[in-house]
Formats: C-alpha cells, sequence, structure tokens
C-alpha cells in the first residue's frame, strides 16, 4: 500500500512538471471528487496531453507524459485503496482517467507553486532543498466540524513561463484548462468558486492562478431542537384528539344501545 508522505514529497516536483505542460497550452486536468463523512473521497481526475497528430508515436508520446504527470501529482496512486485507472481519449487529449472509491483523504495532497520566502544568505543551500512531506499540506482536511481546502497554484512565477504584451494573453493560455470540483457531505458555508448545491467548482488557465478555498459542513444539518418538540407535540395532539373522538363515539353508541323505545302507535 502507498504511503501518504511518498505522495506529498512527489507533489512538489508534480506541479513543476505539470506546470511545463500547461505552458504549452497541451495539457488539461479535470478533476470530480466527492467527500464523504467517512473521510473518504469519490470521482474522477483526468491527465490528459493534447496529441500533436494521430500517429502511434504521438499517441505513445502523449500517454507517456500523462502518465508522468501522474506519477509526479499523485506518486503510487494506483495502489491506492479504491483507485482504478483507465486509458482516456476525447478529441485530441489522450491520457489517463483515475477513478476513486472511498480512498482515503490524506491520499491527496497539494502544494503552493509560489516563490519561497527569501531566505538568508547561509541558509540558501537548505532552503533549495526538496519540500519534505510536512511542507506540503493536503488538498482536503478534516477540521473539528469541518472539511476544509486551502490551496493555490500559481504557474506563472515559474522561469520559463511564456510573458505576454501587455494587453496580451501568452501563448497556449486559451486551451490550457484546469478545473476542479468538490462536493462536500454537508453545506457549504464559504468559498471563492462557483457553488451548485453542495459542489464548489475551480476553473482556471495556466495564466490564471488557481486559488482554491472553501469550508463545509461534514454532515447534512439536522433540523433545529424546537422543530421536533413542534413535531412531537402535533403528533401527541392527533393521537389525544382521535382517543378523545373514538371514546364519544363510543359513549354515544352505548347510550343509543340502552335507551327504552317507545312503544309502537296503533293506529285505529
Amino acid at each position: 500500500m502507498c504511503h501518504p508522505d511518498a505522495m506529498r514529497r512527489g507533489m512538489a516536483v508534480a506541479l513543476i512538471v505539470l506546470v511545463s505542460g500547461l505552458l504549452t497550452g497541451c495539457v488539461r486536468v479535470i478533476g470530480d471528487l466527492r467527500v464523504s463523512e467517512a473521510d473518504t473521497v469519490s470521482g474522477t481526475l483526468v491527465i490528459a496531453v493534447a496529441l500533436v497528430d494521430d500517429t502511434d508515436d504521438a499517441k505513445e508520446r502523449a500517454a507517456g507524459q500523462a502518465r508522468e504527470i501522474e506519477n509526479r501529482l499523485l506518486p503510487e496512486i494506483r495502489q491506492a485503496q479504491g483507485v482504478r485507472s483507465d486509458a482516456y481519449r476525447q478529441g485530441d487529449y489522450l491520457g489517463t482517467q483515475l477513478t476513486f472509491s472511498d480512498t482515503p483523504l490524506d491520499v491527496f495532497s497539494l502544494t503552493n507553486v509560489l516563490p519561497p520566502p527569501e531566505a538568508p544568505a547561509d541558509d540558501a543551500a537548505e532552503a533549495s532543498e526538496e519540500p519534505t512531506a510536512a511542507d506540503v499540506p493536503l488538498l482536503i482536511t478534516h477540521e473539528g466540524d469541518d472539511y476544509v481546502v486551502n490551496a493555490e497554484i500559481d504557474p506563472m512565477v515559474l522561469d520559463g513561463a511564456p510573458r505576454a504584451e501587455e494587453g496580451e494573453r501568452p501563448d497556449g493560455a486559451d486551451s490550457s484548462r484546469v478545473s476542479i470540483s468538490i462536493s462536500f457531505p454537508g453545506d457549504v458555508e464559504s468559498h471563492n468558486g462557483e457553488l451548485a448545491d453542495r459542489t464548489v467548482t475551480w476553473t482556471t488557465t495556466y495564466d490564471e492562478p488557481l486559488v482554491m478555498s472553501a469550508r463545509a459542513g461534514d454532515a447534512r444539518p439536522e433540523g433545529p431542537a424546537y422543530l421536533w418538540t413542534v413535531v412531537v407535540v402535533a403528533l401527541v395532539g392527533i393521537v389525544v384528539l382521535c382517543t378523545t373522538a373514538l371514546v364519544l363515539i363510543g359513549a354515544r353508541s352505548r347510550g343509543d344501545s340502552r335507551a327504552p323505545r317507545k312503544p309502537a302507535v296503533k293506529m285505529q
């Protein structure tokens, strides 16, 4: 079974590999994840690379690039609990679709692609070392009664990112796409994406930072206590009324059966 720490350590390198594809506008990452109250995640994650042509060589190269991004993004994810991997092909994009079924929450980790704080000269070597597992936060955390999402990716801060003239977009920005949707078991209390019921979706292109922030309950809220009191009182009232009505009907029936009958009038 894969170790979550290994997955987190690989994420920092993964995003650089992912961004290198995004910078040419040839990579799409589309995630649709559902969080359960049991701290597990189900859903899909598509990692696809655009084909330069329809030759076998191009297909093999695109599939290899998608697999490399997958390995960097979530190393050993295929060995994690409840994960299935399938080939993906849609239009000119080819890659991998990962399907998650009750996969543990701590498998999904993410790190910022932001410049680290400037370190003193003496600490320069230490600051350049690969981030440890402790430096890479989870994408989704369970804090008290809430699930919390807090992550930021900004590919444009990386060296080699294509620049554009003022008022124009870099090459490949229009065709690049990163879209992540997360559904929560409880109501969404705050978010900075697009909300539909209990699902938050974040969408961007490589030239715009993907800032993900959300807080949602870990279960569907129950009705307020006073509401249950009203329901119970109403039910008791209905029972009392029905019982009273039955008693009155029974008493009237018994009274009618005991009352003396008037003799019939004999007609002359």
